[in-house]
């Protein structure tokens, strides 16, 4: 089967494109931490990429890095070739926010790009993690995401919360919420020191937002659809999988095997893109399918049981590591626990993404 029949053929979650893994920053927990190569998807290789994904479906189309604006010109190669191809698309683009400009700006508001900056609260919090950050680049950062905002982009920021950093979460929190933020991912780190002490600490400040935010819409009486605490990873999706590219062209089926360690992401290849082809790895890809339709066979799942599921088949191929299989038990049971938490609520405040495709008429 070739890359175009297959994908006509399974539904696709998203498209994350990690077009690079050159960053202006140094954070310990990004994906391409131990950067050596310095590599970018070449305009070749995007063109076979999007050149197989089915015309007939929405592009669900997320680009990040590394940091996408190191690669700027290669990042608007990409959106304006996907533009041109699919008449129904979601774009979104994800940041460190310290390289936007009035023409960058006026691009993504043009083009219809929501912008997911990484922001994880006031700058000590962030100095903790993502390395590199001074008070001066930090001013600016906000200064950029106020011109952002400004501009009426659509920008949902995703805050990670690291173990050390439990007991500041709410501080945090409303800190971008001072700052202009809604619809803010408040995420546990993956594969964090999470310790059972620190889990529990997680869950009684992240009640405590919830409270607030149903308190907050109680003032305004009146529901106007503003998300304060973005719930997406809760909310119940059907069978599928994710495109993941790499930066040297190898597709992976959801984000959470970015975090292992190569010899074990390879094990997870399910496609590779060339400057002209792409091309299935038919044994690893049947493997993972028949684990995948085990694992919807019960019907709908959240986003967060879907990256769990994916970092478990990861888990059980380390070997003499269990360390960090009780650090991601421990965390497996704080998604699981946030997912409970949410349920309540989520499905009556989610937005329907439907709304933001550019060509799509009607709900």
């Amino acid at each position: 089967m070739n890359c175009k029949r297959f994908l006509s053929n399974i539904p696709i979650k998203n498209v994350w494109v990690f077009i690079t893994d050159i960053c202006n920053l140094n954070c310990d927990y990004c994906f391409f931490k131990y950067r050596k190569n310095k590599q970018t998807l070449s305009e070749g290789q995007i063109k076979s990429l999007l050149g197989v994904l089915p015309k007939n479906k929405v592009c669900d189309l997320v680009v990040s890095g590394g940091e996408p604006l190191m690669v700027w010109d290669r990042v608007k190669f990409l959106f304006d070739l996907a533009d041109s191809l699919f008449s129904r698309r979601i774009f979104t683009i994800q940041s460190n926010m310290y390289l936007w400009d009035e023409d960058k700006i006026k691009y993504v508001k043009d083009m219809a790009i929501s912008v997911e900056p990484g922001l994880d609260g006031m700058l000590d919090t962030n100095q903790q993690h993502r390395l590199g950050i001074t008070q001066e680049n930090y001013e600016r950062y906000l200064s950029n995401i106020r011109d952002v905002i400004q501009s009426g982009i659509d920008i949902n920021p995703t805050m990670t919360v690291h173990p050390s950093e439990v007991d500041k979460m709410k501080a945090n929190f409303w800190f971008l919420v001072e700052h202009g933020f809604h619809d803010v991912e408040v995420h546990p780190a993956f594969l964090a020191p999470w310790t059972d002490e620190a889990k529990d600490r997680f869950l009684v400040n992240y009640k405590d937002l919830l409270i607030w935010e149903l308190r907050k819409r109680k003032e305004l009486r009146k529901w106007d659809g503003k998300v304060y605490i973005g719930k997406m990873y809760s909310f119940p999706t059907g069978y599928g999988i994710d495109l993941v590219v790499q930066p040297n062209g190898r597709v992976l089926p959801n984000w959470t095997l970015l975090s292992f360690p190569e010899e074990i992401r390879e094990k997870f290849v399910i496609m590779e893109i060339d400057e002209d082809d792409c091309r299935l790895r038919e044994d690893v890809l049947i493997g993972y399918v028949k684990k995948l339709m085990e694992f919807f066979k019960g019907g709908s799942r959240t986003y967060r049981d879907f990256s769990n599921f994916n970092a478990q088949l990861a888990m059980d191929l380390l070997r003499d590591n269990d360390q960090l299989r009780k650090q991601f038990l421990v965390y497996k049971e704080l998604t699981e626990e946030i997912i409970e938490m949410e349920q309540p609520i989520v499905l009556r405040e989610v937005k329907y993404e439907r709304s933001k495709i550019r060509g799509y008429e009607g709900r």
